[in-house]
């Protein structure tokens, strides 16, 4: 086969078969990672965890792992089971430390609850003393 650069054959491409008319292309793919997956499915189980004691954390940590399983399925080309697990615990965990979030902002801003809370302090203090121990009594 004449390339028309010089006068020798090429046979590189050619098939084992003997035939010049086929030939044979090896496309170059990248390898298929799983660590987009993996990052979203630890943040948002670590989210869904840290929901209850701090609502900020879960909330940041759900959203970002329904992030990262975006970017996973970006770069795998479908959603694998964990990423999709990630999105549900991630959803989970959003919808769960908004309601802490919303259920706090509502106790802590109405007047009656914190007049209750108010008398309770008095009730423990009359019954118990001081409200809380200082640091000395530890």
């Amino acid at each position: 086969m004449n390339n028309g650069y010089n006068e020798h054959n090429n046979n590189f491409y050619q098939n084992s078969g003997g035939s010049s008319d086929n030939y044979t292309y090896t496309v170059l793919t990248r390898p298929k990672s799983r660590v987009w997956s993996v990052l979203a499915i630890m943040s948002s189980m670590i989210g869904l965890f840290c929901c209850c004691s701090t609502g900020y954390i879960g909330l940041g940590l759900g959203i970002l792992g329904i992030i990262f399983a975006i970017i996973s399925r970006k770069s795998l080309g479908y959603f694998d089971t964990t990423s999709i697990f990630a999105i549900i615990f991630g959803i989970f965990g959003i919808v769960i430390s908004a309601a802490i979030l919303l259920f706090s902002y509502a106790l802590l801003t109405n007047p009656e609850l914190q007049e209750l809370f108010e008398s309770y302090l008095e009730y423990y203090e009359q019954s118990f003393g001081e409200a809380f121990p200082t640091p000395d009594e530890f």
